[in-house]
């Protein structure tokens, strides 16, 4: 069985204007570190918000956009022209992905497989659990790093 929402996604493309878009390869662009301070402040916010909702409830079927989603998902209360370029960068990836989703297929065997995904330039980690070949959880972070200082200390005779 294959769950995906291919009408959700035309739908939400139709909304968007991206139905005929160049589809992307990826989600998000390589080393895309966003900030608060990234681009123009948006006018009209509440259509970023609306579209950015709705990239959440597609991470049900397409968990490989939930770091992305989440990223964006840090900007809703005040999103920027680079905000939405990123929006519009995870919309161009849904167009090449209408189609996508999560099989969910039988097994006589009990197999549970863990995958584990780490950027440490991105500062990401990713892990993936599959349960008899499906995904049953999905989790997304950044990186914790320990910053260790350096003290010198001189002792005087």
């Amino acid at each position: 069985m294959n769950l995906s929402q291919t009408k959700y996604v035309s739908d939400l493309l139709h909304k968007t204007a991206m139905f005929d878009t160049k589809p992307a390869k990826t989600p998000g662009a390589v080393r895309q570190n966003l900030s608060k301070f990234d681009g123009d402040p948006m006018e009209e916010v509440t259509q970023h918000q609306r579209v950015v909702k709705a990239l959440q409830y597609l991470t049900i079927t397409k968990p490989d956009m939930a770091f992305v989603v989440n990223k964006a998902c840090q900007f809703m209360r005040q999103p920027t022209s680079a905000h939405w370029l990123s929006v519009k960068r995870i919309l161009r990836y849904l167009k090449g992905t209408i189609h996508d989703g999560l099989l969910l297929s039988p097994s006589s065997h009990l197999i549970i497989e863990e995958f584990t995904y780490a950027d440490w330039g991105a500062q990401l980690v990713i892990y993936l659990i599959y349960l008899r070949g499906n995904l049953v959880s999905l989790s997304s972070s950044k990186q914790k790093a320990a910053v260790v200082q350096n003290q010198n200390t001189t002792t005087l005779p």
